[in-house]
């Protein structure tokens, strides 16, 4: 018999969808479910596409592989949209900085990315070699396809 403080849970790999509750995981490779980190998200009428983007934090953090932290929070831009910003690196042939998203849900959306100021943006393809031409500007708006992955050249 339960103490009246306690909950228990049944989880399938899957998650768990109750209407406005969801549940999902991030269980141990190596042991499943019983050393898994989980979490529980109400998302009360946002969309389900939040609830997936808590999943990514929790299961892929962000991490700094070179340089330091800085206590300044603020990024040099933002995004709008339900898409996810798979990595944020350095070119591999200049100085300029590579912005790789997609979107992970499997619908056409609009994004928005918004930087603090104005900047040189030129699409690419997985290689970094340009595919369209650059433009200079402070908000740039592209409609994502299911699955799309999109990569970006900024100066």
């Amino acid at each position: 018999m339960e103490k009246a403080d306690t909950c228990a849970v049944t989880f399938s790999k899957d998650g768990i969808n109750w209407g406005d509750i969801q549940i999902t995981l991030a269980p141990n490779e190596a042991s499943g479910f019983e050393d898994g980190k989980w979490k529980i998200w109400y998302n009360g009428s946002e969309s389900i596409g939040l609830v997936s983007r808590k999943a990514y934090e929790l299961n892929v953090p962000l991490y700094v592989t070179e340089g330091e932290v800085s206590d300044n929070t603020d990024s040099f831009f933002k995004t709008e949209g339900e898409i996810v910003i798979e990595s944020i690196k350095m070119a591999e042939d200049s100085n300029k900085t590579i912005i790789r998203a997609y979107e992970p849900y499997g619908n056409t959306v609009d994004a928005s990315f918004i930087f603090d100021s104005v900047v040189k943006l030129t699409e690419t393809d997985l290689m970094e070699k340009d595919i369209k031409d650059s433009l200079e500007l402070s908000t740039y708006k592209r409609k994502f396809k299911p699955f799309e992955i999109v990569t970006f050249k900024v100066e």
